[in-house]
């Protein structure tokens, strides 16, 4: 009688064992899988902010390259608001032409905040633009280039900078920049976006009033995957709001806050990826640790150097054409390269060799005094 119970209790033991061991690898299996979640979920946050700076830092290269421009400067001087809207859309045109960024809008605002020249139409001069947005109230004291996501009639990046008439302000030089190019951008990686604005903000959006809703939120990138919506309107938010992502219904999901100028919560930017293409990203070939590293310096770089403009180029659109050509990559990168060769094409020698000179003074050295 002993020796069976003996043998059952080493036979309850050894299972005993065995499930435990086996919940203990299962445990830990799913702990290791959930940081490789919250670790791809961190890279991919990453990567987005880097696109998005980069999108930010072209707006703010290009604010301040038209700023400088100084038939703009006598037509604002001159009140001559048709003259405005020429140079405003044919620089637009021009930039259209040479570069693939194609969704972007350029305007002059007055220091009394009504609209002199738009870039896209001009029949709108003298609209005041302070009911539409609130940043504005703050523009007045603007004495540097600024960028950041702000509502308005549209949700966009909007880039502004004064233009500086000798030491005064005469007027601000605006550019818009929406999101469909950074939706492109994820989408050849297999990512998709959407750009959810607060649905309160209606009150300011007007023309974002029929755009389609989601959970409180309204889709305010163009170019959006269609079935994810409904996807979407099933998910957990609060859920997905607390550990920042979430698998659901075959997709994994990864929410960024969308924060304005002052810092305030104004929406989310919401990605998605399949199981598949999440799998392929975390263990292919690729990994997107691989991708661009943009980081918040060179914006800061971007505003320094509107300080010291030229820097020896004759303008300030040929400097901002080389700032602007580490943002770029692939086709746009090559279509830049070829508007910067048309360009110093028409420089002389001496005036080369100024640029390179610049250059070698602006240089941070680095290294030990031994």
């Amino acid at each position: 009688m002993q020796e069976w119970f003996t043998k059952k209790f080493v036979i309850v033991i050894a299972l005993f064992l065995v499930v435990t061991m086996g919940g203990s690898v299962w445990y830990l299996s799913k702990k290791v899988e959930e940081n490789r979640y919250v670790q791809f979920s961190d890279t991919l946050r990453n990567y987005f902010r880097n696109g998005l700076n980069s999108q930010k830092s072209q707006a703010l290269s290009l604010a301040i390259a038209l700023a400088e421009n100084k038939a703009l400067k006598e037509a604002l001087w001159d009140d001559d608001e048709d003259r405005g809207y020429e140079i405003l859309s044919k620089s637009l045109a021009r930039l259209r032409e040479y570069t693939l960024m194609r969704d972007v809008r350029a305007q002059v605002i007055t220091t009394d905040l009504t609209i002199f020249a738009r870039s896209w139409d001009n029949t709108y001069a003298g609209m005041p633009l302070d009911i539409f947005r609130e940043d504005l109230k703050a523009i007045t004291t603007l004495k540097k280039p600024k960028v950041a996501i702000e509502p308005g009639r549209l949700l966009s990046i909007k880039a502004t900078t004064p233009i500086m008439h000798g030491a005064k302000a005469i007027g601000y030089l605006e550019i818009l920049q929406f999101f469909d190019k950074i939706t492109d951008d994820l989408r050849r990686n297999r990512i998709e976006l959407l750009v959810l604005m607060n649905e309160k903000l209606l009150s300011i959006a007007t023309l974002m009033r029929e755009n389609p809703t989601v959970q409180n939120y309204v889709v305010s990138n163009k170019n959006y995957n269609t079935n994810l919506l409904k996807i979407v309107e099933r998910v957990d938010m609060p859920k997905l709001l607390r550990q920042r992502y979430l698998y659901h219904r075959g997709h994994f999901f990864i929410v960024e806050e969308m924060l304005d100028g002052r810092g305030d919560q104004i929406g989310l930017f919401l990605m998605a990826l399949s199981k598949e293409d999440l799998d392929q990203l975390m263990n292919g070939d690729k990994p997107l640790s691989f991708f661009l590293n943009f980081t918040q310096k060179d914006l800061y770089q971007i505003v320094n150097r509107w300080e010291d403009p030229t820097g020896g180029y004759r303008s300030i659109y040929d400097r901002n054409l080389f700032k602007l050509l580490n943002t770029f990559q692939g086709e746009d990168r090559m279509l830049v390269e070829q508007e910067i060769y048309e360009v110093l094409k028409e420089y002389s020698k001496e005036e080369l060799i100024d640029i390179i000179l610049y250059q070698n003074r602006r240089r941070k050295i680095t290294g030990v005094i031994e």
